[in-house]
């Protein structure tokens, strides 16, 4: 037998801080005790505000769970004894407490001195298997009142009061039930599960037995103890998964009302990605009533009424509470009838939870309530929708092939989360609305996937297992004409939209952007940066010719423009013939070392003007005057004085300004009408 003695002063003043040196922890692991259902293999004595407490488990952060209180300070001494033989005690016990039929395995005796000997309490705690209770000897002087010993659980709920005021031996029955958080006393008490809509009831055996939930066959659980109907709805790419379990699929670039319920409108907006005439979700706006606000759902951030919501802490605007983490943003709205909707966007998914209580009927509109006819929630607001042009680059995938990929991905997953909701849907929407025409590439048959198991509501870490890392797309912001994909080196990257590159990539000019443009004296030329990160390029290691000569970025356009003059070529030349003047440069990307496992870029471009034409001859007639004054409108018609100042005119006559230019080359003076008479003033 272990005996652990602890000799206290007994003038000391306790302090009403936690100090370890004062308030010691005792290993109880070799002999458990299992306090209203939760086991404790810790033990902590702790005084506090003139009270001395036994507390099972370790005290963190100061707050006191299950424990026992003892009405007095100052324990002169303390001795524990652990393991200790208590089967002298098991008959009364089990006397009193019939549920309690084994014998006692073994238990703890705490023996506390208080008040200069006063009082002297003596604890058995006695481990019964998975019940215990404790055998309390108490010794009182006769001047000392009724004391109250609480015994304590969940903080502050007192499950029995012991009131002492003379000496006495009280038995206290110290069996009940956890779901590992709240302790429960016996007797037919309650746990409170509202995450399930039901109470569990703690009987005399120390289990918790647990009755149907108090919703209906065709209702769940939502939380709070309310009961009524969740449904999901998820859109990936042009593929749609409905509330009503089937698969639907967007056709073109429109603008979609994705949900609607109780003035609360989703709405998403479509672009292409790697091919021309396949949809992704590009943004999501959140129409509130009934003001209405707006928010717009991007990759990485929010905007509530044109304005970006700092998400580094969850926040609430507009009765609209939103949220970020690594997976995605949230926001989740409540109406005043209690209906919940979720709204979850990842850049690539968007996700939607609705949940409506028993006493709500609101109306649903949208593709998520039901896909079968999606032209009809086509947005108000969309307009003319962009023209689908068809694309050639899914023509060649085996849809077969694709098809039993999905079915073996999806089963997989269901089996490793265990969960049986059908997954005919999301095969359909994986293969026949998805990657039947568009390639498995960033991350979307993960995308389906992950629909699926938010469906489950699984709790499972299933990532790992399903190969299927998270998006590095999710806070990644692109332009106005891009998009975000994981390029070869699983980074993200702004691609640019198929749409707005085809002109690009057909022309025979600059391949990366607008063709060259050429001014008197200078020549640029700019590429959209999209087109340099579908490459695996970086933009800040491009020049021309000359090292020093890097690009120009525009955050708004995303063109990086790179351009040099007759003055600075940036190492260009010039090339000079009888017909042309040529001014040549070459964009040039640096790698980062001798080896190197990125592309390298080399875009030669050129600035070519006409040489002006051989002389030639032709005649026309020029008229000429003279002038006193600068106006040319006082004719000169007597001598001129020496010195005075005379304007002359000269008009070819018979020719068009734009075809000939008059140049006077000399001018000169002389005494008579004769041109070469000398002497002449020049």
């Amino acid at each position: 037998m272990l005996v652990l003695v602890l000799c206290l002063p007994a003038l000391f003043l306790w302090p009403s801080v936690v100090i370890d040196a004062v308030n010691p922890t005792v290993d109880i692991s070799s002999c458990p005790i299992t306090y209203y259902g939760i086991q404790h293999t810790m033990l902590q004595l702790h005084i506090d505000g003139g009270t001395t407490f036994i507390h099972f488990g370790e005290i963190v952060g100061g707050d006191l769970v299950h424990y026992v209180q003892i009405p007095l300070i100052n324990p002169g001494t303390v001795d524990v004894e652990l393991n200790v033989n208590v089967s002298a005690f098991d008959q009364s016990i089990q006397t009193q407490f019939p549920h309690i039929t084994s014998a006692s395995t073994c238990g703890i005796h705490l023996s506390f001195l208080f008040s200069g000997e006063s009082v002297k309490s003596n604890f058995y705690f006695m481990n019964f298997g998975n019940k215990s209770a404790v055998h309390m000897i108490i010794a009182v002087s006769p001047s000392v009142l009724a004391l109250p010993y609480n015994f304590i659980i969940n903080n502050a709920e007192v499950v029995e009061t012991v009131y002492v005021s003379s000496s006495t031996t009280q038995d206290v029955d110290l069996t009940g039930c956890s779901n590992n958080v709240t302790a429960v006393a016996v007797g037919g008490k309650s746990v409170v599960d509202p995450d399930h809509c039901i109470s569990k009831t703690c009987f005399n055996d120390g289990h918790l037995k647990v009755p149907a939930s108090t919703c209906g066959l065709s209702e769940t659980c939502l939380g709070n103890n309310v009961c009524g109907t969740q449904s999901f709805c998820a859109v990936v790419g042009p593929s749609i998964m409905d509330m009503a379990g089937g698969a639907g699929k967007i056709p073109n670039f429109c603008n979609y009302t994705l949900l609607q319920v109780s003035g609360f409108e989703v709405l998403g907006t479509f672009i292409s990605h790697r091919h021309t005439d396949v949809p992704f979700l590009h943004e999501v706006t959140l129409i509130i009533p009934p003001t209405p606000h707006l928010f717009v759902l991007q990759p990485g951030n929010v905007k509530a009424d044109s304005a970006i919501v700092d998400l580094s802490t969850p926040v609430t605007q507009f009765g609209v509470a939103l949220s970020k983490d690594q997976t995605g943003v949230k926001a989740v709205f409540t109406d005043s009838d209690g209906v919940i909707i979720t709204v979850f966007f990842d850049g690539t998914q968007v996700f939607v939870d609705l949940k409506v209580p028993t006493s709500a009927t609101p109306t649903l509109s949208g593709v998520c309530a039901n896909s079968s006819n999606i032209i009809s929630n086509v947005a108000t607001d969309t307009g003319n929708c962009p023209t689908v042009v068809p694309d050639t680059k899914g023509d060649d995938i085996n849809c077969s092939s694709v098809i039993q990929s999905c079915v073996n991905k999806l089963t997989s997953l269901a089996n490793a989360i265990n969960c049986s909701v059908d997954i005919t849907p999301f095969v359909n929407a994986c293969a026949t609305n998805l990657l039947c025409e568009y390639p498995d590439e960033d991350g979307l048959s993960c995308s389906i996937l992950d629909a699926y198991a938010k469906v489950c509501q699984t709790q499972i870490n299933w990532r790992e297992t399903m190969f299927c890392p998270l998006s590095p797309c999710v806070d990644h912001v692109c332009g106005l004409n891009e998009f975000c994909a994981i390029n070869t080196g699983g980074e993200a990257a702004c691609f640019c939209q198929e749409t707005f590159a085809v002109p690009y990539r057909v022309s025979t000019g600059n391949p990366f952007g607008s063709p060259a443009t050429c001014n008197a004296d200078t020549a640029s030329v700019a590429l959209y940066t999209c087109f340099l990160e579908e490459m695996g390029m970086s933009p800040n290691k491009l020049h021309l010719l000359d090292y020093n000569c890097n690009g120009t970025y525009d955050e708004q356009t995303k063109n990086m423009t790179f351009d040099f003059s007759g003055s600075n070529l940036c190492g260009g030349t010039v090339t000079d013939n009888s017909s042309v003047i040529s001014y040549n440069n070459t964009i040039l990307s640096t790698p980062d070392g001798v080896i190197t496992h990125e592309n390298t870029l080399s875009i030669a471009f050129s600035c070519i003007y006409n040489q002006p034409t051989a002389p030639s001859t032709a005649t026309f007639t020029i008229a000429d005057g003279s002038f006193l004054n600068e106006a040319l409108t006082v004719p000169v018609v007597s001598a001129l004085d020496l010195g005075q100042k005379v304007w002359v005119k000269l008009e070819a006559q018979g020719v068009g300004g734009s075809s000939v230019a008059l140049l006077i080359q000399d001018c000169w003076a002389t005494e008579g009408t004769d041109p070469n008479q000398t002497p002449d003033t020049t």
